[in-house]
């Protein structure tokens, strides 16, 4: 019934929904820019803005709120035209969008009208006009509402989405059962149609039954890295490192007010800065950095921009390796600071 911005599919991947696209600013990384969905229109006609998503942050930032600390490096939301809006971080934070997908946007002037801006005290087993009523955007309407005995919700046939979505159930009786087992005899019973989170002893017997599927999918599971190199000269490891990660697909590195550089991937941050004790950058005796090639091609062009921009060949030419781990194809180089780098393929 609700939207947030951004949505994952059944393998992790994200989907635009109510964002169109989404990127850190070019010129600074602490800031997000998210560009809307126009035409969208919640359910009871009102369009939806960049004003309804500064106003459905500054709502989940609340003590009440279940999302306030997944979006606590947020330290502004704003609005800058009708369907674009900048999310600024208290650094960089290539990982905010896996945090933005179950943060829903709620229509501004309703909200207020109905005297809802306030989050619900759910442990205090509060019930506001939000609790019992919904005014989203998403491909279902709310029909009815008892909490903790059914929820009827009705298909909106006016979705921005419903050529995009399988929508082809045009009601749907949820039902909140307390106990697994019973849970699952409803579902073999032919009580309800659907159950998630079912027992893992349960599967085995519950796809054996005649006219029943069990559906499996990844779990969301988020990895993040992050990286800070130490670089004596900042101007000449910027320019090393943008043109060999640019061989390997990456942008270039973006400074902040520090004189640090970052660049931001899905699922990390590397980083250059100069060493805050003063003394110069070293470099481990026996570490190496190394860095993912989608193919060989892109090894040897990450390699050949390397030595074309500061950095000094290592070790053997690139080649393939043999190992306990199969067959790898790998070039080295050094940086400008003398950290030992190198790039991997799988062959």
């Amino acid at each position: 019934m609700y939207e947030p911005l951004i949505i994952r599919d059944v393998t992790g991947a994200f989907v635009p929904t109510l964002a169109t696209d989404w990127a850190p600013k070019a010129d600074d990384p602490n800031v997000w820019v998210f560009n809307l969905r126009q035409g969208v229109k919640f359910h009871d006609g009102a369009d939806f803005t960049a004003e309804d998503v500064v106003f459905s942050f500054e709502r989940a930032k609340q003590a009440n709120s279940d999302m306030k600390e997944l979006i606590g490096s947020i330290t502004q939301v704003r609005a800058t035209g009708d369907y674009t809006v900048e999310i600024v971080t208290d650094g960089p934070n290539p990982i905010l969008p896996s945090n933005l997908t179950n943060l829903f946007m709620m229509d501004k002037t309703w909200t207020e009208a109905n005297n809802t801006v306030n989050v619900q005290d759910f442990e205090g087993g509060e019930i506001t006009h939000a609790t019992l009523n919904v005014n989203g955007t998403g491909p279902y309407t709310l029909t009815s509402r008892e909490p903790d005995v059914k929820t009827i919700m009705t298909r909106n046939d006016n979705y921005w989405g419903i050529n995009d979505f399988p929508m082809e159930v045009t009601e749907i009786v949820y039902t909140p059962i307390q106990n697994a087992a019973t849970r699952v005899a409803a579902m073999l019973s032919g009580e309800i149609d659907f159950l998630q989170d079912m027992p893992v002893l349960d599967l085995e017997r519950v796809n054996a039954a005649d006219g029943l599927v069990v559906k499996q999918a990844p779990q969301n599971h988020v990895i993040f890295f992050g990286m800070n190199q130490g670089a004596n000269d900042i101007e000449a490891s910027k320019a090393f490192y943008d043109a060999t990660l640019g061989a390997l697909g990456y942008g270039p590195g973006v400074i902040d007010e520090k004189g640090r550089v970052f660049y931001m991937t899905d699922s990390g941050i590397f980083a250059l800065s100069q060493p805050i004790d003063g003394n110069p950058a070293g470099h481990g005796n026996g570490s190496t950095i190394g860095f993912s090639a989608a193919s060989t091609e892109a090894a040897d062009a990450w390699h050949a921009a390397g030595l074309a921009s500061g950095g000094v060949t290592c070790e053997e030419p690139p080649g393939v390796r043999e190992g306990g781990m199969g067959p790898l194809y790998l070039a080295y180089l050094r940086d400008p600071s003398g950290n030992k780098l190198c790039t991997l393929v799988r062959v």
